[in-house]
């Protein structure tokens, strides 16, 4: 009888998790194993609730008791695995993600989750083996670590083993266009630039081909590039990924192959032939395309950018510069690990620099060796002043990120009535590269506000604008 009611509460448990109603799942899980004390998989089940749940310690527990009573379960090793590696405790969460894998090589995510812990622990090399692994298990693994494949610092061994993992994925998925534009990156690594334009002008036709396949059976030539009909500038953590991505819906905008390309700031050396090759060469000009690289801050990129196209349409959002330097603080912070300062402390000491520098513009890439451009990014005017001395007033549209954010669609319409575009209306405005973070003290975004007022207000008068920035 007892087994019985066991099952019963199990099964209804496991009703109730369809319906997100973890509670109640958890004290059901909790109600068979109550009756029947030595079924490993309900004490599985229980600790991947509680994990779910946020409770990391009692998980584990779960997980422990599911081990002992049935050692032979990977998947049992897996998720105790995962529970360790969120609490912290690393090398334990390791151990018990190789012993998953060596009871079953194949388990789906195992490889993902053992590279992640190893890359935690700061074996990048052992977790690129893992992640190679996973991409050959699950060719879908590629979107999750393609840029970790295309932008980490690879010796030649390693980029030989990725060039051909990546390679071999093209017999089978051909018609994806990230698979091309991989290899590309990779190949770009290497310094085989015309064969990494070659296969990026692949992964170009095969997404236009996606949505535009008249377009490209009858204005698709090569020899006929014409680059971008615009750009979006900045500013960087402003809102460009959504602005983007909303515009790019348009049916009369063909975007770039991926969003930022990052040529004018980092990949110059490359040459205009690489730079072209992540564009569609259409030759209806009906069409449009082009970017997003938040490149307003960066030396050098106006002069570029005008010497190769001149009468391009510059498209710059711009946000209050101290929730934007907040957003960038936890966007580095905690999505790249790259800053171990408290906020104060990387605000205090960039204060110190820019003060030292005297005029913000004369920083270059040696400013991003010692500070990551909290403060100097929301200095707008420094840097729109150097645009606008090159590039006419006409061909810049600035737009408030506070009215982005309150209403999309008015700002996605001035974007298509800007680029000479029909008005299109998107069914789902999506919030994309969302950030989560605590706020600041009222005495800290004082002296924010003190130190960005006179940018803002010598802002405000050389646009002709107000933003209203408290």
């Amino acid at each position: 009888m007892n087994q019985e009611a066991a099952q019963t509460y199990f099964y209804q448990a496991n009703e109730l998790l369809k319906e997100d109603k973890l509670d109640e799942a958890i004290s059901l899980y909790r109600s068979a194993i109550e009756a029947a004390p030595y079924t490993a998989l309900f004490h599985h089940r229980l600790g991947e609730t509680l994990l779910t749940k946020g409770l990391i310690n009692e998980s584990i527990s779960s997980h422990r008791k599911a081990v002992e009573l049935q050692s032979g379960v990977s998947w049992f090793y897996y998720r105790l695995g995962q529970a360790l590696a969120q609490q912290g405790n690393l090398d334990e969460g390791l151990i018990n993600l190789q012993t998953a894998m060596q009871i079953q090589p194949d388990l789906p995510g195992i490889h993902d989750n053992l590279g992640n812990v190893l890359q935690q622990q700061g074996k990048f090399n052992e977790a690129f083996t893992c992640y190679l692994n996973a991409i050959k298990i699950n060719p879908n693994a590629l979107k999750k670590y393609s840029d970790i494949l295309s932008y980490s610092t690879l010796n030649q061994t390693q980029l030989k083993q990725a060039i051909n993992c990546v390679k071999e994925l093209i017999f089978e998925y051909h018609n994806i266009p990230l698979v091309y534009t991989t290899l590309g990156n990779l190949l770009t690594k290497n310094c085989q630039i015309d064969a990494a334009i070659s296969y990026y002008q692949t992964a170009v036709y095969k997404q236009a081909l996606a949505t535009h396949p008249e377009l490209c059976s009858k204005s698709w030539n090569l020899g006929e590039v014409q680059g971008p009909n615009f750009l979006i500038i900045g500013g960087m953590r402003c809102g460009t990924t959504s602005l983007y991505e909303y515009i790019c819906q348009h049916p009369q905008i063909l975007p770039a192959l991926k969003k930022e390309v990052q040529f004018w700031s980092w990949e110059y050396a490359k040459g205009i032939d690489w730079y072209l090759a992540h564009f569609p060469p259409i030759t209806n000009r009906k069409f449009v395309t082009g970017e997003a690289t938040p490149c307003i801050i960066s030396p050098h990129v106006w002069d570029r950018i005008f010497q190769h196209f001149p009468k391009i349409k510059l498209i710059v959002i711009l946000r209050n510069p101290i929730d934007r330097a907040l957003s960038h603080y936890s966007h580095i912070q905690r999505s790249l690990a790259w800053e171990r300062r408290t906020f104060e402390s990387a605000i205090a000491s960039e204060m110190e620099v820019i003060r030292a520098l005297g005029n913000p513009t004369l920083a270059d890439e040696t400013f991003y060796q010692i500070e990551h451009g909290y403060l100097l990014s929301g200095l707008y005017v420094c840097f729109l002043e150097k645009w606008m001395n090159i590039f006419p007033r006409e061909q810049f549209l600035i737009l408030r990120s506070e009215d982005f954010y309150t209403d999309p669609s008015v700002q996605t319409r001035k974007v298509f009535d800007f680029l000479n575009l029909p008005d299109y209306r998107l069914e789902h405005y999506e919030k994309y590269n969302l950030g989560t973070y605590t706020g600041m003290s009222a005495s800290l975004r004082r002296n924010l506000s003190e130190f960005f007022q006179p940018y803002n207000q010598k802002l405000e008068e050389y646009l002709g604008m107000k933003f209203n920035w408290d």
